[in-house]
């Protein structure tokens, strides 16, 4: 019977679908959209554990200071310049496609972790790895389902993939760094997720702010992101995403077995499937459903190899 580790993990991987689809309309620059929603989600995240503070009497940990260069370095990679590139990727190839790109974010952390923590590549993980580009490939090429690119920031199918794939690669070595950064190597957590988080968050958000400020760019940014039309839906997508989806994840792997867990998070391109064809009624071939069941069957070897 299915628990509620397995419920918050799917609910993370459609809170995140969702996530994706709003941001892909938002009529901005990837830049820009990267810039409110690490200003917007850490105002929310942080506005989270100011009450789990004061009103729930929550321990917030204060981690040491190479713990906060290590979620720095995870920061600047994964959140402001692996969701740049991937912010410009679902752009350019829509929300759909964009999302099967980053399940090889999966492939990019057991490489690294092989390359850097010396971790073993089993049979089984290359048998995932092949099955998960596979995937991939077979929905990008894909010309019978319906293009899904926004008309405000067009771009190659080349581009949108490149873009794509350096986002995940980005997203992981910054995976990598906060597991360096929370985790010390007997296993113990140093701080916890929302700490984590948060910190990540702001720090991402202020060197934003300083990019902005030497390029003047921070007030049209203000009147462009205020507009009513827009803010609604960078406020959604950042609280459904950034701060729900969060929790849900780590409500899942207190929950559920990890390799479940990630697994089942990784599902968000199964959700993209029906929102694209009942939602925003566009085409979905048989061909590209199969690629994305097989890029999740993927997933599932690559961590399962762990186990």
């Amino acid at each position: 019977m299915i628990g509620i580790g397995e419920l918050a993990a799917l609910g993370s991987a459609f809170l995140w679908t969702i996530s994706s689809m709003l941001m892909a309309g938002v009529p901005l620059s990837a830049w820009k959209i990267n810039i409110c929603k690490c200003v917007l989600g850490a105002i929310i995240v942080g506005i989270h554990l100011l009450i789990a503070k004061l009103v729930f009497s929550q321990d917030i940990a204060i981690p040491p200071i190479h713990t906060w260069g290590m979620l720095g370095l995870s920061s600047i990679t994964g959140l402001l310049i692996g969701d740049t590139f991937y912010y410009r990727s679902l752009q350019i190839l829509g929300a759909r496609r964009s999302l099967m790109v980053l399940t090889t974010s999966p492939v990019f952390s057991m490489l690294l972790a092989w390359l850097v923590l010396g971790e073993t590549l089993t049979p089984m993980a290359i048998v995932g790895i092949v099955f998960t580009l596979a995937g991939v490939v077979v929905v990008v090429i894909d010309r019978t389902s319906t293009m899904e690119t926004t008309e405000f920031a067009p771009g190659k199918l080349i581009d949108g993939v490149f873009f794509g794939l350096a986002g995940a690669l980005c997203q992981s070595f910054g995976s990598l760094c906060s597991k360096i950064a929370i985790v010390r190597a007997d296993g113990t957590e140093i701080c916890g997720a929302e700490e984590a988080t948060w910190i990540r968050l702001s720090i991402s958000a202020v060197a934003f702010l300083i990019v902005g400020l030497f390029q003047r760019e921070l007030v049209p940014l203000y009147h462009s992101a205020a507009n009513r039309r827009v803010l609604p839906r960078l406020m959604a997508a950042t609280m459904l995403g950034t701060w729900l989806g969060i929790i849900g994840s780590m409500i899942a792997l207190s929950g559920s077995d990890v390799a479940i867990a990630q697994t089942l998070m990784t599902t968000c391109p199964l959700f993209a499937v029906p929102i694209a064809y009942f939602y925003f009624r566009q085409h979905i071939s048989m061909i590209s459903i199969l690629g994305t069941i097989t890029g999740i069957a993927g997933v599932y070897f690559i961590v399962g190899s762990g186990k």
